[in-house]
C-alpha cells in the first residue's frame, strides 16, 4: 500500500558534506501517484453510475459499455500485479511495480476516453505538466546530484522519505 500512496521510499546511497547532501532515493513520482489514484476513483464511480442507473442498450451506449468493459479488465490487472506486493507491505525493486505501473497507465488513457475531446486535450497536458514539473523538482534524489540540505529537507513530503 505503501507505492500507492508513496509513503515510504527506499534509499540505497547517502553521502553528506557540511553544507550538501547526495542520495539515491527510489520514489514514485508524486504526481503520478496521484493519477493512479485519481483514475482508479474516478473509474470505479463511473462504472458504479453506469450499472447502477445507465444499464442501457443502443449505439449510443455500446462504446460506453465497451470502455468500461476494457477498463475492467485494466483495473483488475492492475490489481492482480500488486497482490504480491500488498501482501508483504512493503517497497520493494522498481520492476515489481512496473506491470502495476503499465495497468494504471492504460486505465488512466481509457478514462480520458470518457471525457469530451477538447476537455481530454487539456486534462492531458495539464497531467503531463504537472509529471514533469514533479520530476524535475525530485530529479537530484534519482540522479545523485548534490544539494543543500536545507533543499533536501524541503523535498521530503511524508515522514517515510526521511529515512
Amino acid at each position: 500500500m505503501d507505492w500507492i500512496l508513496n509513503q515510504r521510499a527506499t534509499i540505497y546511497v547517502i553521502e553528506k558534506n557540511e553544507a550538501t547532501s547526495s542520495r539515491v532515493t527510489t520514489i514514485v513520482n508524486p504526481i503520478v501517484s496521484i493519477t493512479i489514484c485519481g483514475s482508479l476513483l474516478i473509474f470505479i464511480i463511473a462504472l458504479f453510475v453506469y450499472v447502477r442507473y445507465l444499464r442501457r442498450t443502443g449505439p449510443k451506449y455500446k462504446a460506453l459499455r465497451q470502455t468500461l468493459q476494457r477498463g475492467s479488465v485494466y483495473t483488475l490487472a492492475w490489481i492482480a500485479s500488486m497482490l504480491p506486493t500488498l501482501a508483504v507491505f512493503r517497497c520493494g525493486p522498481i520492476y515489481q511495480y512496473l506491470p502495476a505501473l503499465f495497468f494504471a497507465t492504460l486505465l488512466t488513457a481509457q478514462n480520458l476516453e470518457l471525457l469530451a475531446p477538447k476537455l481530454k486535450v487539456a486534462v492531458s497536458i495539464v497531467v503531463i505538466l504537472a509529471i514533469a514539473s514533479a520530476f524535475a523538482l525530485w530529479s537530484p534524489w534519482v540522479y545523485f546530484t548534490e544539494i543543500s540540505h536545507d533543499y533536501n529537507s524541503r523535498l521530503v513530503a511524508t515522514e517515510g522519505w526521511q529515512r
